[in-house]
């Protein structure tokens, strides 16, 4: 049995998102998609 004293960290999640129709965060996803869609990948 070990005589350590320790603390572990409180866990934080990330928020939950809704993801409704219409919402903020569906307009930001939408764009983050459309601009990695825009980009080109260059290979060597």
């Amino acid at each position: 049995m070990s005589k350590a004293i320790s603390q572990v960290p409180l866990a934080v999640n990330e928020p939950v998102n809704s993801y409704e129709p219409g919402s903020p965060e569906v307009k930001s996803l939408i764009s983050t998609y459309k601009k990695c869609g825009l980009k080109r990948l260059k290979f060597p």
